[in-house]
């Protein structure tokens, strides 16, 4: 079962979502991938979303992708599973400075909110506080056209987020 917002949800852009490239991984494995991802979902709508609907399906594993919505919508204190990456937390091209700049405008807190959370976790992490938190700020670091605006990506983005994802679940599956 997969949760998270807009960057979850898989009926937002006409190309796959990273569950679905997700669920193409396991293919050769008896696996059901279900995606909960629904647009403007925080941490908090998510919590009532796996009491409600995730819970009474048992699975096996739970994967959170989440991060942007909190820090613009709520209190960036809430813990995550895996952090999603985002815009400004990379280094830009030319393309990618003209969408953060432009976004920048319109999103000037909650921008300075996303970096302050990501630099707490950062130090946490250092103290080894949050063992289950997988931070993916930089999984685009050395890649481009992949973001449409400062935290969605394209389907070449997805797929190397359902990687990463991949990387660290994949032992654990059956």
């Amino acid at each position: 079962m997969d949760l998270g917002g807009s960057t979850t949800d898989g009926h937002l852009f006409g190309f796959k979502s990273w569950p679905e490239i997700m669920f193409e991984r396991f293919a050769d494995r008896n696996v059901t991938v279900w995606n909960g991802g629904v647009a403007g979902y925080t941490s908090s709508h998510e919590v009532i979303k796996f009491i409600r609907d995730v819970l009474p399906m048992k699975p096996d594993m739970v994967i959170i992708f989440d991060g942007y919505n909190d820090t613009c919508q709520g209190n960036p204190a809430h813990p995550y599973s895996f952090l999603q990456p985002m815009l400004m937390s990379k280094s830009r091209d030319m393309r990618e400075e003209e969408i953060y700049m432009s976004s920048r405008q319109f999103y000037e807190e909650e921008l300075y909110l996303q970096e302050s959370f990501r630099d707490k976790l950062k130090s946490r992490k250092r103290e080894n506080a949050y063992e289950f938190i997988y931070d993916l700020s930089s999984v685009f670091e050395d890649v481009h056209d992949v973001y449409m605006d400062i935290c969605h990506v394209c389907e070449k983005g997805n797929k190397i987020i359902a990687d990463a994802i991949y990387d660290v679940i994949k032992n654990e599956i059956r």
